[in-house]
């Protein structure tokens, strides 16, 4: 039997598909958080030919990749460190500053807690809060860096509230950083899926700020976890040469090293996925909104947070309610701050999000 207390991941897709006796190709992944519509074409076309590259070491400095990575996000190259994914450069960044005492914006994703519990950091966190739809706001800024907080850490668009710290409120926090010689991780997983990235990316920030580092990733936008791919943003020499310190060698490998500039150079794709997120994140969000048994956050990323206020409802006999259809949600309670009234979906094709929007309103009628 399910025990219905256990709470699953979003890439849980196999243990779920064994508890629940469910064929795992039949498993909607709304908990992923990936982009629906899969790879890159330019990647499917040109990357068999680039297989042989497998035969031998990458670039250990990974110059080409590097320059591929500024064309892209407009920063200097040498401003650029690459990772076998966002989660070792959450751990390098983490090593490299040291904090004693660090703040984390929650609710938030796992990792950066479990980083700093690894090297001793102290850590505590920073609720955005319910009342104020789960936005930052100026007046919290002080308690981001109270006592001896020496980094702050967030992401942005936030996971799992979709909410978004806008350019105007980072520099506020940036200033506020610098005043106190902290640190800030900003964490921009999803920045891509944004209605405008050049307005909310905190990249153009990186010249000026030296305390400021700034993750991003091909997992979710471009479809691409498995290819283990990451890149940090820091114009602070020292701080980048103490990242890089604690880096293993060639923790890229030549697959990526060659197939991420393909997924980045495709520019058909990268519209056709904005737009295709921006229409289904309107219908979804117009769609939940009508229930008056739910409140729904206006989403800002690829997915969206709801909160169940109704007592007789729980997000764990949603989530059972869903699966049993084939639709694997989010059940937030794990998170910081949140509990068994909160789930989360992602957006997938459109057939599929109005079954998923089916379930939920036949449950929470």
């Amino acid at each position: 039997m399910m025990n219905k207390k256990e709470i699953f991941h979003g890439s849980d897709i196999e243990r779920i598909a064994e508890i629940y006796n469910i064929d795992i190709n039949s498993i909607i992944k709304f908990g992923a958080n990936v982009n629906p519509l899969g790879l890159s074409g330019n990647f499917l076309k040109k990357m068999p030919d680039l297989l042989d590259r497998i035969t031998a070491y990458p670039d250990r400095d990974y110059v080409s990749l590097r320059k591929h990575l500024s064309e892209y996000v407009n920063t200097p190259y040498e401003n650029i460190i690459v990772g076998n994914g966002t989660s070792e450069l959450i751990n390098l960044s983490i090593r490299a500053v040291n904090p004693g005492n660090a703040t984390i914006i929650a609710p938030a994703y796992s990792e950066y807690a479990n980083s700093l519990e690894k090297i001793g950091s102290k850590c505590k966190y920073a609720s955005l809060k319910k009342e104020n739809d789960f936005i930052l706001k100026e007046d919290q800024i002080d308690d981001l860096f109270d006592g001896d907080t020496k980094m702050l850490i967030t992401c942005n668009p936030n996971n799992p509230t979709s909410t978004l710290i806008d350019r105007d409120m980072m520099i506020k926090i940036l200033d506020k950083a610098v005043q106190k010689n902290a640190f800030v991780l900003v964490d921009e997983t999803y920045i891509e899926f944004t209605p405008d990235v050049k307005i909310y990316s905190s990249i153009p920030l990186c010249e000026k700020y030296k305390n400021l580092i700034v993750l991003r990733g091909i997992s979710k936008f471009f479809a691409s976890p498995g290819l283990r791919f990451g890149y940090a943003i820091c114009s602070d020499e020292n701080l980048r040469a103490a990242i890089l310190s604690s880096q293993d060698p060639w923790s890229v490998n030549s697959l990526a090293e060659c197939g991420v500039p393909l997924l980045l150079e495709d520019k058909e794709y990268i519209e056709k996925s904005s737009n295709y997120i921006h229409k289904e994140r309107e219908f979804v969000y117009n769609e939940l909104s009508q229930l008056k048994t739910l409140t729904v956050y206006k989403p800002y990323a690829n997915f969206i947070l709801c909160h169940i206020h109704d007592s007789n409802y729980s997000s764990a006999d949603l989530f059972d309610i869903c699966i049993k259809k084939g639709y694997m949600i989010r059940d937030c309670q794990t998170f910081q701050t949140l509990d068994d009234t909160y789930f989360r979906f992602c957006f997938m094709e459109h057939e599929h999000n109005e079954g998923l929007i089916k379930t939920i309103k036949e449950y929470l009628k």
